[in-house]
């Protein structure tokens, strides 16, 4: 499986390295993948951050080890690629 972890990262550095990060599953085919957001500030708006991208099917929070992880289950609906990841 696939991890993103965040942590140390500031909150505009995780938000563009979560979109990135779901482009690149999404052009790979990828399923699921797991991010790692940690208990902070993180942790609060990383569901918003998503909530609405097309590229996003489900999201579930789970706890390990004292850490919140998100579970992405990336959607697999191929268009026009290159428009569609632009538009992104």
């Amino acid at each position: 499986m696939i991890i993103l972890d965040l942590h140390g990262y500031t909150l505009q550095e995780a938000y563009k390295e979560t979109h990135e990060f779901v482009k690149e599953c999404h052009k790979d085919r990828v399923k699921k993948v797991k991010v790692i957001t940690g208990k902070g500030e993180i942790n609060k708006e990383f569901p918003m951050w998503l909530e609405r991208s097309p590229l996003v099917r489900k999201m579930e929070q789970t706890s390990d080890g004292g850490c919140w992880h998100l579970w992405v289950a990336i959607s697999q609906r191929r268009e026009d690629e290159d428009d569609f990841y632009q538009r992104l």
